[in-house]
């Protein structure tokens, strides 16, 4: 929905190498767009817990100041899975669009490393992201992005306080990072990216992705990289991503690879298989086997099974959060029930 507000202010601090703040105010006859995002999710794992959690919470505000200069305000629920109760401002930015495609993003947002962690929390294909992505990701950062979309290619660099900080505090020297991506539409355009699951009206694209992602200033050597393909229709999705993380004792390789296919009006058949292997560990993997269902415009239901093979736990991506009361030990099975209100 997309209320009228007579007064809206906001202000944003990025604390980088840059210090910047804005205050922004929307006249009365602008408009700001409100959405939101909830997850109800039941859990319950053979290693000896069940339970229900609200997996996510968001709101995201939305405006605009012109056709060319845009700002994003998402606001997370964080007290869940035993965490101190809070609201936390994960997304805070403004867009300026230039030439044809070009754009500059400051402030909160997502580095653009990984397909996987790119596609929205509500567009994801089982209940949650692969535990591959929680051991890969750069999650949220706070910093600048440079890019270039045209619908048929894409490509983007982050600077940033380093990966998964993105709450703009200022350190002793700058301990950053690097974040490039880019994209390309071999068929289609590129907005099937954001798209895991085919629960939605989208065309035909084929895509494929690399990423390159790095710390400076940090006594430890983490170095990143990811090849991808992504295939969408209307029938069916398949997604394929090889990553890799080279840090100074260890180096792992990650896999994902999986497909869903639409079986009947509004539901959607899924199958994923993901690996984690590394120097100092023995490999891990995860199959899932599921099904999907809009019951409602926005509301749908997702019905899934995992089993582990080998120690998630050795990975530290055995989140209970995502069903695991183990930790992900081996032969761990866990099934989940999650049901998601967008609005």
């Amino acid at each position: 929905m997309s209320p009228s507000t007579t007064n809206l202010t906001a202000t944003i601090a990025i604390a980088s190498a840059f210090a910047m703040s804005f205050s922004i105010k929307t006249a009365a006859d602008d408009a700001v767009d409100i959405s939101g995002e909830v997850q109800l999710r039941f859990s319950s794992s053979d290693a000896g817990g069940a339970g229900f959690t609200r997996a996510r919470t968001k709101l995201i505000f939305k405006g605009d100041f012109g056709e060319d200069l845009k700002w994003k305000l998402g606001v997370k629920h964080t007290g869940l899975d035993f965490s101190d109760d809070e609201l936390k401002a994960e997304e805070f930015s403004i867009t300026q669009k230039f030439g044809e495609g070009g754009f500059l993003t400051f402030g909160g947002q997502k580095g653009g490393f990984m397909a996987e962690t790119n596609a929205p929390s509500t567009k994801q294909l089982t209940s949650t992201r692969s535990s591959v992505n929680d051991f890969f990701t750069t999650s949220w950062g706070e910093g600048i992005m440079l890019g270039m979309d045209t619908g048929t290619y894409r490509l983007t660099g982050f600077v940033g306080n380093g990966f998964k900080q993105n709450s703009g505090t200022a350190v002793d020297g700058w301990e950053g990072d690097i974040q490039l991506r880019g994209e390309y539409a071999i068929s289609g355009d590129l907005s099937g990216c954001k798209w895991l699951t085919s629960l939605a009206d989208l065309e035909n694209a084929l895509i494929v992705g690399a990423g390159y992602a790095t710390e400076f200033g940090t006594s430890v050597e983490d170095d990143r990289m990811t090849l991808d393909l992504h295939w969408v229709t209307p029938e069916w999705n398949v997604l394929l991503a090889y990553l890799t993380r080279s840090e100074e004792l260890d180096d792992t390789d990650g896999i994902v690879v999986q497909a869903g296919k639409i079986v009947a009006e509004d539901w959607e058949a899924f199958a994923r298989y993901e690996s984690l292997d590394s120097d100092l560990y023995e490999e891990a993997t995860v199959a899932t086997v599921g099904l999907s269902h809009h019951i409602y415009d926005g509301v749908k239901i997702t019905l899934d099974l995992m089993e582990v093979d080998g120690s998630l736990d050795s990975f530290d991506v055995g989140k209970s959060s995502s069903g695991f009361a183990g930790g992900g030990v081996d032969g761990e099975k866990v099934f989940r029930c999650q049901i998601q209100y967008l609005f």
